[in-house]
C-alpha cells in the first residue's frame, strides 16, 4: 500500500507468488494493469474468483517462479511479498534470472522477505536471507541495486 501511495508502482505490474491475489487485487483497484502468478493452481483459482468478486481485472497464471514461461508480456514493476525467502539459493538465482528476462530494462523489483535481523525482537520464522546474499544473487543475474 505504501509503495502504491508513493507512486512507486508503475506500468505493467507483476505480483510474484501472488497466493490468493490480495496485492494484485488491491493494485488493480487503484487502476494498475496487473498479472499475478503462483505455483498453486488452487490459489490461482481462488485469486481469480476473488478478483471477479471485487469487480477488477487481474490476469492470473500458474507459473514456476524459476522459469516464468508463458506470461506473454514484459513488466515494469515486480512486487514480491514473501516469495524470495521461500526459495533455496539455486532457486533464488533462477528466479532472479527469470524475472530479469520478463521485465523491461528499467523495471523495479520490490522484495519483502525475511532478513537476518530482528524487528522489535521478532526474528524470522525460517532461514533468513542476508542482504549480502540478495545483493550477490541480483547482481549476478543482471539487476542493478
Amino acid at each position: 500500500m505504501e509503495l502504491e501511495a508513493l507512486g512507486a508502482i508503475t506500468g505493467e505490474v507483476l505480483d510474484a507468488g501472488c497466493g490468493l491475489g490480495d496485492n494484485a487485487i488491491y493494485l488493480a483497484q487503484r487502476g494498475h494493469k496487473v498479472t499475478g502468478f503462483d505455483s498453486s493452481p488452487t490459489g490461482i483459482e481462488q485469486a481469480r474468483a476473488r478478483a471477479a468478486a471485487a469487480g477488477v481485472r487481474v490476469h492470473f497464471e500458474v507459473a514456476d517462479a524459476t522459469e516464468l514461461t508463458g506470461l506473454g508480456r514484459l513488466f515494469d514493476t515486480v512486487v514480491d511479498s514473501a516469495l524470495y525467502h521461500c526459495l533455496d539459493s539455486d532457486e533464488r538465482h533462477a528466479y532472479a534470472a527469470a524475472l530479469h528476462r520478463v521485465t523491461t530494462p528499467r523495471a523495479h523489483w520490490f522484495i519483502y522477505c525475511q532478513s537476518e535481523d530482528n524487528v522489535n525482537g521478532v526474528t524470522a520464522p525460517m532461514e533468513a536471507v542476508t542482504p549480502a546474499s540478495i545483493r550477490d544473487t541480483l547482481e549476478n543475474t543482471g539487476w542493478l541495486i
